[in-house]
């Protein structure tokens, strides 16, 4: 996709698990009913005993997580840079209880905008991604991408290398492709032997300074981290392409 407009796509169109790319779709929508201006924070959350259950299991089943205490406070700025950088399992839940009271609500929200978007291929069955029947297909992720993307504070946040909280310290963004070749985002998932990946860059394209946003699925790695880098590898070859 440059600059909105869609150039096609390659290989196999049938849906596979998205893993954390799943995580846009939720990004999208808590943005979506809680707007954020450039610099602002947004109203705060206080961490539950049951989110730290859910981040002690999640730790257990070797998910992704952000480690969060009870009492903590977190501004949805902060939820949204824990969601999406780090791409914490515990804090997707955490955001779609505060965003709509209950996860199944937030689901089937995720569902109702992806029928929106023309989303044909794509279900959505858990706001992290951890579920393998989250399931989509690159175009599909391509149309997230590009919505979410339309929001000031989303692209400012996947651009993040790096964001300091008060409890866990700094934490990496999973994209090691960010600053390279003029990327700037937007969201690595994987999971044991998938890897995926959706990036933006601004390109020159005839000459013509462009935004470039391209998505890659199912990359197969040995475990969850040769699955991540050979989507990383794989995005970044894409957007050399142009």
């Amino acid at each position: 996709m440059i600059d909105g407009q869609y150039y096609g796509q390659y290989g196999n169109s049938k849906p596979v698990p998205t893993a954390s790319l799943a995580k846009m779709m939720t990004a999208f929508i808590v943005l979506k009913k809680y707007p954020l201006s450039k610099g602002e924070d947004g109203p705060f959350y206080t961490v539950t005993q049951q989110d730290v259950a859910i981040y002690n299991e999640e730790v257990k089943q070797g998910d992704s997580v952000v480690k969060v205490e009870v009492g903590e406070t977190l501004t949805e700025r902060q939820m949204l840079e824990a969601l999406l950088l780090p791409s914490g399992d515990n804090v997707a839940i955490m955001i779609a209880k505060w965003a709509y009271g209950n996860v199944p609500q937030f689901v089937n929200q995720m569902n109702t905008e992806a029928k929106r978007l023309g989303m044909d291929h794509t279900n959505y069955a858990d706001p992290a991604g951890v579920s393998e029947l989250t399931e989509s297909t690159a175009v599909d992720q391509l149309k997230i991408a590009s919505v979410a993307m339309s929001f000031s504070v989303f692209r400012e946040i996947v651009n993040l290398q790096k964001v300091t909280f008060p409890i866990v310290g700094t934490i990496q963004n999973t994209n090691s492709d960010l600053g390279q070749d003029g990327i700037i985002g937007i969201k690595t998932g994987n999971l044991v032997h998938i890897g995926n990946i959706a990036l933006a860059a601004y390109r020159s394209v005839n000459h013509k300074r462009v935004l470039v946003i391209g998505v890659v699925l199912g990359q197969y790695g040995q475990n969850v981290y040769g699955s991540l880098n050979a989507a990383l590898i794989a995005g970044k070859n894409l957007i050399e392409s142009f």
